[in-house]
């Protein structure tokens, strides 16, 4: 049985920062997919989903992941995970989502704007 503890949505420093907390699973996909799209709606916002508090994610969540932020990243727009060192962190780089997402392991990192970022504006 799947133990979400929750999802939040904040804006922070012009990010849009969604943070799942607790398993990221076939049980929890429907609420955390319906918070990811809320966020991915605000295109003036980067996203940033935060994994920092999640202690277990499938292969369902990591489908979520990428499904619902595709029309973002075929815009050409970033959107950046932040993950520490841990089993989800291990999951993520055998599942080789680093070549698609940046992975950060805080979320101050994932919310500063890179040099090539804030040279745009």
């Amino acid at each position: 049985m799947s133990k979400l503890l929750g999802v939040s949505e904040e804006l922070r420093n012009g990010s849009r920062v969604v943070a799942i907390k607790g398993e990221f699973d076939l049980h929890s996909a429907t609420q955390v997919r319906e918070s990811l799209e809320r966020a991915a709606a605000d295109r003036a916002s980067r996203l940033v989903i935060d994994l920092s508090d999640c202690a277990f994610i499938d292969s369902t969540g990591l489908a979520t992941i990428v499904h619902v932020t595709r029309p973002l990243r075929d815009d050409g727009e970033k959107v950046h995970l932040v993950c520490p060192a841990g089993d989800v962190r291990k999951l993520l780089e055998l599942s080789a989502l680093e070549l698609t997402f940046p992975i950060h392991s805080r979320l101050d990192e994932a919310i500063e704007p890179s040099p090539s970022e804030s040279s745009e504006g």
